[in-house]
């Protein structure tokens, strides 16, 4: 048990991150207080979780920067099922761009009043990816189901970030997370495809694939100069006039196909290349 996760001011023998092992699973305990447990493996953390009285579990899972599933945390019940099915055939529809030999398979989550989607079979290189893909959803789902996209969090993109774990509640608020249709644990051989983190198996989704889906889905507006934050040096500019060179990490490098306005240094470029990271556009005349 550690009290800290990677807090810098405490010894290291106090701080989760510091005894992590490749494989490990970490998971957070959200009381009056704060812990942090490392299982050696998804079949040990199981077998502890199982023993708890659901009461007593109150856990997050702590997703680390690197291979990952796709997952959207929705904060608003979905009273509609036609909505609903329209939200998976959504996700299902850029899955399948994105992989066309994907298995079809996601699972819903019913936490009271709002939802966890996850995407088990597949997995994306960094929680950048997956950010990436959520705007592409919510670009789509906006055209029908408006309050959906307004309700879906894009802050569980993070480089760590807490997700909560299957057959957990918030402290003190007694509204577990289960699949849909069941009230109870589900048992590992499905309890493990609702981890995000857990990606033995899962087949990788190619993140020039994600780039490019999203420069071809026009998901970045052209907004007014007044909106920019010329201090950033990044802008919005027209994605339909440059193709993926290549990948470094979360950024991707974009090459020039044809002439487009750059809203941020107010002129045509011609030639210029432009690069990203995440989801927002840099253009390399900035300030040149």
């Amino acid at each position: 048990m550690y009290r800290y996760l990677n807090n810098p001011e405490v010894p290291s023998r106090q701080r989760a991150l510091d005894n992590y092992q490749p494989g490990d699973i970490i998971v957070q305990q959200r009381t009056r207080d704060t812990r942090y447990y490392i299982y050696k493996n998804l079949q040990e953390m199981y077998k502890a979780y199982t023993r708890m009285h659901p009461v007593s579990r109150v856990f997050n899972e702590v997703i680390l920067e690197g291979p990952q599933k796709f997952r959207l945390d929705i904060d608003t019940w979905i009273k509609d099922e036609d909505d609903m099915r329209y939200v998976v055939r959504t996700i299902s529809r850029i899955m399948r761009c994105l992989v066309p030999s994907w298995d079809k398979e996601v699972f819903i989550y019913d936490i009271s009043c709002s939802h966890h989607i996850v995407v088990p079979g597949l997995a994306m290189d960094t929680s950048g990816c997956c950010h990436m893909v959520a705007n592409i959803i919510c670009h789509i789902l906006a055209t029908r189901v408006l309050y959906v996209v307004d309700a879906i969090d894009l802050d569980v993109y993070k480089g760590t970030q807490m997700f909560r774990m299957e057959g957990s509640t918030k402290h003190m608020q007694y509204r577990w997370k289960y699949l849909r249709g069941m009230s109870e644990l589900t048992p590992i051989e499905l309890f493990h495809k609702g981890v995000i983190g857990h990606v033995s198996g899962c087949r990788m989704v190619d993140t020039d694939d994600i780039v490019a889906l999203a420069l071809s889905s026009h998901v970045y507006r052209i907004p007014r100069w007044d909106e920019m934050n010329p201090e950033e040096g990044s802008t919005y500019m027209d994605t339909r006039a440059f193709t993926v060179r290549r990948r470094m990490g979360d950024m991707t490098i974009l090459d020039r196909t044809r002439p487009s306005y750059c809203q941020l240094c107010r002129r045509v470029h011609e030639h210029e290349n432009a690069y990203m990271i995440g989801n927002r556009m840099y253009c390399r005349r900035y300030r040149r």
